[in-house]
């Protein structure tokens, strides 16, 4: 009976943050070249600390696959495929970690989480997908998208040093 009770809490928990994901992801800003997802990582970040890599890989496919659905388009596949590195990256870095607002290493922790998850899989895989998908070259889809990604790397390290030590001390 313990472990039909723990198995649902965790379907539970999955399916509060999917659906935390596509509501942070529908309401997010949205430009015709810029899309500003400051919030959509938060639920995958969350999960992976919680319970690792492989549920925070559940969130953020399941996220954006039901985003695309909520917003009237077809899942484009690689940049499924780019939300399910990252959402593994956030889940291998911040498994089990307890993370302290006082500590610096804390804050390095957070920048090794989120820095090569922007660059790679931001800047460099969703740029590779767009320029496939609009038939552009990636300069120019990559030089549209730097700063706006530049930008979000210190706003997502401060966004997961708020939530996520607030987070973690709940039961």
């Amino acid at each position: 009976m313990q472990k039909k009770a723990a198995a649902t809490n965790k379907m539970v928990f999955l399916a509060l943050m999917s659906a935390l994901y596509v509501v942070l992801n529908v309401i997010s800003p949205e430009a015709a070249v810029i899309r500003m997802s400051f919030f959509c990582f938060l639920p995958v970040a969350v999960t992976g600390s919680l319970m690792g890599p492989v549920y925070a890989v559940i969130v953020a496919v399941l996220g954006d696959v039901l985003s695309c659905f909520v917003k009237g388009y077809a899942p484009y596949i690689p940049l499924t495929l780019t939300a399910l590195l990252s959402g593994m990256w956030y889940g291998l870095v911040l498994e089990k970690q307890q993370l302290n607002r006082g500590c610096i290493r804390h804050w390095l922790r957070a920048a090794v989480c989120i820095v090569p998850a922007v660059v790679v899989c931001e800047i460099w895989l969703n740029s590779y997908a767009l320029s496939v998908l609009r038939h552009q070259p990636m300069s120019v889809v990559v030089l549209q998208r730097l700063w706006g990604n530049i930008i979000e790397i210190p706003v997502k390290i401060a966004l997961l040093m708020l939530v996520l030590p607030a987070v973690q001390k709940l039961p």
